[in-house]
């Protein structure tokens, strides 16, 4: 059996249970984050965050080659983006900070395949999803081709 590679990005509060479960549910999962100290815990085995039962969780996929993370995304069948939508201030009104999610979305443009999904869990303000589809139309992928999704984390998956 042929196993699905899931790239994880973004390995905070919500990516890491995600990726961890994920791991130990049979999918290869690449977990990606920016910061260099992140990977190299996860990769010894050991969560930097807490929750209960995700140490646990996370040595044991590490552990059973399940479960790596990198500095950069890998070739997937599905990518998960979990970065964070910090609130900007612009003159008083409140709104959503997309860069990372584009951020996350430029990363792979040069990975992305017919048949990959995309899922963002992040939270984001509507019309995102179209934005996302016009850079990756502009980068010649045909969006016709991938799935785009969204689906908001709400709590903590573990």
């Amino acid at each position: 059996m042929i196993k699905k590679k899931i790239c994880v990005l973004g390995l905070g509060y919500i990516g890491l249970p995600t990726a961890a479960l994920l791991a130990s549910e049979g999918f290869l999962v690449n977990g990606v984050d920016t910061n260099e100290e992140i990977i190299s815990k996860i990769n010894e085995g050991k969560a930097h965050i807490y929750e209960p039962g995700l140490n646990e969780l996370v040595r044991l996929t590490v552990k059973s080659n399940m479960f790596k993370a990198a500095l950069i995304p890998s070739s997937s069948d599905i990518f998960i983006i979990a970065v964070p939508t910090p609130i900007h201030n612009y003159n008083n009104i409140l709104t959503p900070n997309i860069d990372y999610v584009m951020m996350a979305v430029k990363s792979i443009i040069g990975i992305i395949r017919e048949n990959n999904s995309i899922i963002i869990e992040s939270t984001i303000p509507v019309g995102t999803t179209l934005k996302i589809e016009l850079l990756l139309k502009k980068n010649g992928i045909d969006i016709t081709k991938v799935t785009i999704t969204h689906c908001p984390a709400r709590v903590l998956p573990g």
